[in-house]
């Protein structure tokens, strides 16, 4: 499937208006920070998550034009049956999916003696396996509508690094979705649906704020963090916008030759 946008605009390159964009765990951090991207680049957004009052807060405050009718649903990135439930709605209200970005996930950290088995095969199964899930049902709706379309996944430079203790399934999960991403390029591409993948550096979410305590356990750093931004490249850490904007390009028609491809948000952390 070719399509050819040689004689469009940039802006008409960038212009998401008329395409239904799906974010998981969209009500916060990088996810929220996408959404608004997406939506004022023209997009109907569906912000996908598990907290009902955080997603109603965030809907209410993403940008919005005529024609766009962005909403919230109900969402469980770790159970296949609620996400097939949940492409469902999102179908049943908005009509098509054309992109859909996987940035739902956790990162707990907690020393590899004593993970218990629930706690690793929890962070599989939202990070891993609801990926696959995701956009395996993603998929299935972007060729049934015969339209192609866009899905973005996030990985971490952690899968490429080697991180500080304390992260060995979130860093396993990781670098399964980064190969799970090629695999879906290469079998989805026929059918005009790229897939593509993000991956962050350290990023000051919400997340990372609530972790300080536990990677000054860690680390024995008061401030990792910054100790950590100091030895990267551009000496800073990314916010959630630095990445959203990276998910904007994979999305849009600016990306249109690209699938299987990882796009670094990491303030140079891979050069390290």
């Amino acid at each position: 499937m070719t399509t050819d946008v040689a004689s469009k605009s940039l802006l008409e390159l960038i212009s998401l208006t008329g395409r239904t964009a799906v974010v998981t765990g969209g009500t916060s951090g990088i996810g929220l920070a996408t959404a608004h991207r997406f939506a004022e680049a023209g997009a109907t957004v569906v912000l996908a998550g598990r907290n009902e009052q955080r997603g109603q807060k965030a809907l209410a405050e993403l940008p919005s034009e005529a024609g766009q009718t962005h909403s919230f649903m109900p969402f469980d990135i770790a159970d296949p049956a609620a996400i097939a439930a949940t492409v469902a709605a999102i179908v049943a209200r908005h009509g098509a999916i054309h992109i859909w970005a996987n940035i739902a996930g956790i990162y707990p950290l907690q020393d590899t003696l004593s993970v218990a088995p629930e706690q690793w095969h929890q962070v599989i199964a939202t990070n891993l396996s609801g990926t696959f899930f995701a956009a395996r049902e993603a998929a299935r709706q972007m060729k049934a509508q015969g339209t192609g379309g866009v899905i973005i996944n996030t990985h971490s430079t952690g899968a490429h690094n080697t991180p500080p203790g304390g992260m060995a399934a979130y860093v396993a999960s990781k670098g399964g979705v980064k190969a799970l991403t090629k695999t879906l390029a290469h079998e989805f591409g026929p059918a005009g649906i790229r897939v593509l993948a993000v991956s962050p550096t350290m990023t000051a979410t919400e997340g990372i704020e609530r972790q300080a305590v536990d990677l000054k356990q860690l680390t024995g750093l008061d401030d990792a963090p910054a100790m950590f931004a100091s030895r990267l490249p551009l000496r800073r850490v990314a916010t959630p916008d630095d990445v959203a904007r990276v998910f904007f390009f994979a999305a849009s028609d600016l990306s249109l030759i690209m699938t299987g491809s990882e796009l670094a948000a990491d303030a140079g952390e891979l050069v390290m």
